[in-house]
């Protein structure tokens, strides 16, 4: 598709043309023998029909692209105007991105009720409240601190930014929220003892095994006596099956196993409360083949985080 024909698509069909795009430089990585045309189609077909063209399809449209008796947008909106895709738009198919999102707020509604919350990690974009709370956080806290770096600084562009002062409190919809822009390895600001709960989310991936295990002595300091302390993190027992020759981000230090986690926690005096796992894939784990379309399904949470995507634990200090 030329660069015009791609802009109207994607404006007509955000989601599909932007399946379109990343399946075309899969298949193009992967299918490096095969013909321009034959990655087209396989490509368009993943993008719009979320599988493989069957022998008839292949057949007919491949020599149709080949000769030039068919353009590649003919070829794209065909499709789209198909009916298998109209019925299949109808049952409102998810993308994985989407679901392993919809599967962390899941996650999040087990989490216990606090009303002084300390979130490591935890701004975000759109919301001033910070993303626990925008994740659908189920209990009324009294009030969240927000460790996370500068605005500027941040791999994602924040719509809320501007709205952040560094170590001082804002009363929004009847909480007080207040950011400290710093590493979130730093608790030195934080008063001992003072914490109900303390929720690290998709972030100690991005420190360093060294500084997870000072994080965890720190976080005992910063928690009252039976406080919570609670995080989500890529499964490394399925993360190395999608990516076996690095970590699934180039910014990760570590990607940790369940059972290295439960180590570290019950080393750290931490007593297990939960284990949830977040966008279970048995299959994948099972036949060692990472598969896309596994994670898109209903079954959000799991109990089995070996199977699973993300770990979530729910931890309390003793």
């Amino acid at each position: 598709m030329k660069i015009l024909n791609l802009i109207q698509a994607f404006v007509k069909y955000p989601v599909e043309t932007s399946r379109l795009v990343f399946f075309y430089i899969y298949y193009r990585l992967t299918l490096l023998g095969k013909s321009s045309n034959y990655v087209y189609i396989m490509s368009c077909y993943r993008a719009v029909f979320r599988r493989t063209p069957d022998s008839d399809g292949l057949n007919n449209f491949l020599p149709r692209l080949e000769s030039q008796a068919m353009t590649r947008s003919d070829f794209y909106y065909l499709l789209i105007n198909s009916d298998e895709y109209s019925i299949k738009k109808m049952t409102k198919w998810k993308d994985p991105l989407t679901c392993l999102h919809q599967s962390r707020i899941e996650g999040i509604k087990h989490l216990p009720n606090a009303k002084i919350i300390l979130d490591l990690g935890g701004a975000h974009s759109d919301s001033i409240e910070g993303a626990l709370l925008a994740m659908g956080y189920p209990h009324k806290p009294e009030k969240i601190i927000i460790v996370d770096i500068p605005p500027k600084t941040r791999f994602f562009k924040t719509n809320v930014g501007h709205l952040e002062k560094d170590n001082r409190w804002l009363n929004i919809n009847g909480k007080k929220i207040k950011y400290l822009h710093q590493n979130l390895t730093n608790l030195d600001r934080i008063q001992k003892g003072s914490i109900d709960m303390i929720w690290c989310g998709q972030s100690v991936e991005h420190i360093t095994q060294k500084e997870f295990k000072t994080l965890l002595k720190d976080i005992r300091k910063v928690l009252k006596s039976g406080g919570y302390f609670c995080f989500d993190t890529p499964n490394r027992l399925i993360t190395q099956i999608q990516s076996p020759d690095s970590l699934i981000n180039p910014d990760h230090k570590y990607e940790y196993k369940p059972y290295e986690l439960r180590q570290l926690l019950i080393s750290n005096k931490y007593k297990i409360l939960k284990e949830i796992g977040l966008c279970p894939m048995p299959k994948t784990l099972k036949t060692k083949k990472f598969d896309y379309e596994e994670m898109i399904n209903e079954d959000y949470v799991s109990d089995n985080l070996d199977i699973s995507y993300f770990s979530l634990f729910i931890a309390q200090k003793i």
